[in-house]
């Protein structure tokens, strides 16, 4: 007589998701954050993810940490970046939204981010009431807490993702390589590695 197997029951793993929106490895890891974790994907039974905004000025500021093209090391850096991002992109297919650009700069205009929004698939109605709350002292007051939180928590830039379950310590996941590698979350606890990495 064959014993039947028992369901394996795994603990929820909740994801905080610090990302500051115009970081572009903070849109890597959230496009696929949103790939495996939406309402279609594969994650979406075992991963509680909470999105949290805030200023990657902010955390560098709070925590006495360097902008990146401030480190003595900078050059280095940017050229390891480079390679990163595009062995990241190939790796999840990541589709770069276009902005327009001078003199090596993003024009962060609001029609411009009206734009990017309607690229990244919002309505136009969304995307005016988005930009137009930008400065409101709400939005302000939230990505201050939430950057607080993040650097309280152990953050000294973004992404990071706090990775925690009912029955494992919290763990914290930084940098554009950890960040948005799809295996990332599950490989942190012992109850979630028979979940199949995708």
């Amino acid at each position: 007589m064959n014993a039947q197997k028992m369901p394996v029951v795994r603990p929820k793993v909740k994801l905080d998701f610090f990302f500051d929106c115009l970081s572009p490895f903070s849109n890597m890891a959230h496009a696929v954050l949103a790939r495996y974790c939406g309402p279609d994907g594969p994650w979406r039974d075992i991963v509680d993810l909470e999105l949290r905004p805030c200023l990657l000025a902010g955390l560098i500021s709070q925590t006495g940490n360097l902008p990146p093209m401030a480190r003595p090391w900078s050059a280095s850096m940017a050229k390891i970046h480079r390679q990163d991002f595009e062995r990241n992109k190939k790796s999840i297919q990541y589709r770069k939204l276009s902005m327009p650009m001078q003199h090596g700069n993003v024009l962060l205009t609001a029609e411009v981010l009206r734009d990017f929004c309607e690229q990244s698939g919002m309505s136009r109605e969304i995307s005016m009431a988005y930009v137009e709350g930008i400065n409101s002292s709400p939005v302000k007051s939230m990505l201050s807490s939430s950057g607080g939180e993040a650097v309280d928590r152990g953050a000294f830039g973004a992404p990071t993702i706090f990775c925690s379950t009912d029955i494992d310590e919290e763990e914290a996941f930084f940098s554009v390589a950890n960040a948005s590698s799809s295996s990332v979350v599950l490989t942190a606890f012992h109850g979630l590695t028979a979940v199949e990495e995708i």
